[in-house]
């Protein structure tokens, strides 16, 4: 059984939805037959940063000038560690974090005989960073020069994206997944004169929900209250400007902003929900294609949804409402009119995702090491 790990840059909190995909996917590795650990960053209470791995202290990255000189020097007890327990396979999920220094550290893995596989969640990622303090700005700088050397050490990337060669190197592409028993489905109801759109996230721009909600106030002012819509925004994020939309538009009692939620809260929610909202303005980053998470959470559910980038896993779907993938508002008659016509059970849609499990996603990963040994 090959021993492997799993690394993270990251606290694990499995409220949180990055989280949670983290930890099905740990469970996936395990399922396809790995023997697979998690070593992530933890913050103890002493508010010492260590790596740890199932929850035994790894290295002490410490704080202040200790961290800086462990964050440089510290991989010298990670690869110790990793050579004396034996482990044959590294998963990286990448934070952007390339730097001389975890050049060194792959480099020392590379040379005991690691298969390192560096996933990207999203990709391209480098116009997420074109609003960031200058600081950050710097950094995404001295990554990018880093990046180019991943090649030489790094056997595959693991992408949700279409892409075959990133930085060089040959890709595994999967799909974003579900850990499926644990998302409960819909029970919702069409109603008479009413649809409810939900969207989760932890929102950004690009997530674009000012797309919608100015969609809405063009309808409202066409339509007065032919139908009435409400739309649900759960979670945080950046929500300034479209709590300003909401209130210059007199959309108060339309849109509303319900904070994070998760298990049950969750669910109810889901209840009285017609439609999922997922990303309206990946092209805000130049991003035309994407596996969304969101997505098959969605489906998962059994609701359907809407989203405007591409997507080989959804598009074609009736039970999918596409808007075009600019800066236009979304046309609310077209959605209203897709929706009403829309004969699709909750069962159907989610039976119709069911390859999208982590399971049979993570299967793909595991089959692809042994041929990069």
């Amino acid at each position: 059984m090959t021993k492997a790990i799993y690394l993270v840059q990251q606290e694990i909190d499995l409220e949180k939805g990055i989280s949670k995909k983290i930890d099905a996917q740990l469970n996936a590795l395990i399922y396809n037959g790995l023997d697979v650990s998690l070593m992530k960053y933890k913050r103890f209470a002493d508010d010492q940063l260590y790596v740890v791995n199932k929850e035994n202290k790894v290295a002490n990255i410490g704080k202040g000038l200790k961290f800086r000189w462990n964050y440089y020097f510290g991989w010298t007890k990670m690869t110790k560690f990793f050579e004396k327990s034996g482990i044959e396979f590294l998963y990286i999920r990448y934070a952007h974090t390339g730097s001389y220094n975890m050049i060194r550290f792959l480099k020392a893995l590379k040379k005991i005989g690691v298969t390192i596989f560096l996933e990207i969640p999203t990709y391209p990622y480098d116009n997420e960073y074109k609003n960031v303090p200058l600081a950050k700005r710097l950094q995404i700088w001295s990554e990018r020069i880093w990046r180019k050397q991943f090649y030489k050490y790094i056997s595959r990337i693991v992408t949700f994206s279409a892409e075959k060669m990133i930085f060089g190197i040959s890709c595994v592409n999967i799909a974003n997944g579900i850990d499926w028993d644990n998302i409960k489905m819909s029970h919702s109801q069409k109603k008479t004169g009413q649809i409810t759109i939900t969207g989760v996230a932890n929102y950004v721009y690009w997530h674009a929900y000012d797309r919608l909600i100015e969609g809405l106030f063009h309808y409202y002012k066409k339509n007065g209250d032919k139908i009435q819509l409400y739309f649900n925004i759960v979670g945080n994020g950046d929500l300034g400007g479209l709590k300003k939309m909401v209130q210059e538009y007199g959309l108060e009692n339309n849109v509303f902003f319900l904070g994070p939620k998760n298990g049950e809260e969750l669910d109810k929610i889901f209840d009285v929900t017609d439609i999922g909202l997922g990303c309206l303005g990946c092209h805000r980053k130049n991003i035309t294609q994407l596996r969304s998470l969101k997505n098959v959470e969605y489906a998962s559910r059994g609701i359907p949804f809407i989203f405007s980038e591409s997507s080989i896993d959804f598009d074609g779907k009736s039970y999918v409402y596409k808007p075009i993938a600019d800066e236009s508002p979304v046309n609310i008659e077209e959605v209203i009119k897709w929706f009403g016509n829309l004969n699709v059970s909750h069962k159907k849609i989610r039976d119709d995702a069911q390859f999208l499990s982590w399971n049979t996603q993570m299967k793909t990963v595991v089959n692809n090491i042994s041929i990069n040994k």
